[in-house]
C-alpha cells in the first residue's frame, strides 16, 4: 500500500475488500525529526481528523517484544512504545463512544 496525497494505492494482491472499514490512521515508528514531523504534517493536512492524535514513537522495546513472544505492555510496560499503545487504545475507545 502506498499513500500519495489523498489516495491510497493498493497492488493487486492488496486490494481492499468492500467489507473493510477504516476507523483512522495511526502513525507508527514516529521520530521527532524534520522528516518525521514533515510526514505527520502532510498526513494531517491531507487527511485531517482521520489521523489519530496519538503517535507510536520508534522504540527498541517494540522490536524486542515479539522475540520474547510477549506484547509490549507485558514486556516493557514503562517503555515509550507501551505507553503510546495504551494512549492509542484510550483514544480509539473514546472515538468509538462518539
Amino acid at each position: 500500500m502506498i499513500f500519495e496525497g489523498r489516495k491510497l494505492h493498493f497492488s493487486k494482491n492488496e486490494a481492499p475488500s468492500s467489507l473493510v472499514h477504516t476507523s483512522g490512521i495511526l502513525i507508527t515508528r514516529w521520530e521527532s525529526t524534520k522528516l518525521g514531523k514533515g510526514v505527520e504534517k502532510q498526513l494531517r493536512d491531507s487527511l485531517g481528523k482521520t489521523v489519530y492524535q496519538t503517535k507510536i514513537r520508534k522504540n527498541v522495546s517494540l522490536a524486542e517484544a515479539p522475540y520474547e513472544a510477549q506484547d509490549i505492555v507485558t514486556y516493557s510496560p514503562k517503555s515509550n512504545g507501551a505507553q503510546d499503545y495504551l494512549a492509542f487504545t484510550e483514544e480509539l475507545i473514546e472515538s468509538m463512544n462518539h
